[in-house]
């Protein structure tokens, strides 16, 4: 008899959760795991989703755990355009998607995460953990943690989205390319608060610092739909990593709004090129401006193997590059004073 009544629970739940696909309802559920698919996609990209919200449902999750799903997009779960999921609670763990989002897609519609836990969830392509795609994602408390993916995103990867952290924990995450933490493309990515303690890596769109914390900031500067906003005072050092800005020689870091001036101390430039640039906020058609100088000398990357087989060669005992790594060879762009010395830009001189 009660295992009569477990079933009947079960399928009546499913049953359920599959009629408010279509007349737009809002689902919970509390304090269970989910045993199979509550919601059947109608497409094939889906269907092993463990969860699947469509058009006009909305799906409350505030315990239990979502795992062992698999799909192209969205092992755990699936979020249609105009489908609602609110994870309040609970684990979303171990999930695969053969493409996009191992834990969540979202495709077009919105995600509210306010606590639990999304762990330890496999993306192929992007989105180990989170993939948003032209949707919403808002994420005020729990953890995005220990998820990976093959290419970028091992976090969160946010597609022509808008994504607001105000609080909560991204951290531990791997990517095999890029952008551990959070990858943005085009969209906007907001730092209201929480900790970030992985990369955030911004290839093209907007990303707007606005409180939290975060380990790691990488911009693409060739990208013209890059910008980085800083609206509000850091309390800690922000570490910024622009990169393919070879032969750029002034560089507009970060916009302010709502602010007019900070503490440009609190912006420290880890790429070695960068080392001897110098900041200033400056007014540029309107608009308040972090600007870095780097000075023309110090532009040329650190020189790679593929050196020319005509230039100069020296002892690795003998010679330094200046920041500290060995190189077997003598390059073209880094100069010596003498053959035991730290090589530094100036004149050129012969070994």
């Amino acid at each position: 008899m009660k295992k009569f009544l477990s079933c009947f629970i079960i399928g009546f739940s499913i049953l359920l959760a599959s009629v408010c696909i279509y007349f737009a309802c809002t689902f919970l559920r509390k304090n269970t795991d989910v045993q199979g698919a509550e919601m059947v996609a109608s497409t094939d990209d889906a269907v092993s989703s463990k969860i699947f919200v469509g058009d006009g449902a909305t799906y409350v999750f505030e315990n239990g755990t979502i795992s062992s799903g698999q799909a192209k997009y969205g092992g755990g779960v699936h979020v249609e355009k105009g489908g609602t999921f609110e994870f309040r609670g609970g684990k979303i763990t171990k999930n695969e998607a053969d493409s996009r989002g191992g834990g969540v897609y979202v495709d077009g519609g919105t995600f509210i995460m306010s606590g639990g836990e999304i762990s330890g969830n496999n993306g192929a392509t992007a989105g180990g953990g989170v993939y948003i795609d032209s949707g919403t994602f808002e994420l005020s408390g729990g953890k995005i943690i220990n998820n990976t993916d093959i290419f970028m995103g091992g976090g969160v990867y946010s597609l022509f989205s808008t994504f607001t952290m105000s609080g909560g924990e991204i951290s531990g995450n791997g990517a095999s390319w890029e952008g551990n933490g959070v990858v943005v493309e085009y969209g906007k990515f907001t730092l209201k608060g929480g900790t970030i303690k992985d990369v955030v890596y911004v290839t093209a769109g907007t990303f707007e610092y606005a409180g939290g914390s975060v380990t790691w900031i990488k911009l693409d500067a060739s990208n013209p739909w890059t910008t980085f906003i800083i609206s509000r005072e850091p309390s800690t050092e922000l570490n910024i990593n622009y990169y393919n800005a070879s032969g750029v020689t002034d560089l507009k870091i970060a916009k302010l709004e709502g602010i007019s001036t900070m503490n440009l101390s609190k912006i420290k430039l880890t790429n070695s090129k960068h080392a001897n640039a110098q900041l200033s906020i400056q007014t540029i058609d309107g608009e308040r401006w972090i600007v870095m100088n780097i000075p023309s000398t110090a532009l040329s990357d650190v020189p790679s193997e593929n050196y020319d087989k005509k230039t100069e060669q020296a002892s690795a005992d003998e010679i330094k590059i200046f920041n500290g790594k060995k190189h077997k060879k003598y390059v073209n762009d880094y100069y010596v004073e003498n053959k035991k010395t730290t090589i530094k830009n100036g004149k050129k001189s012969r070994l």
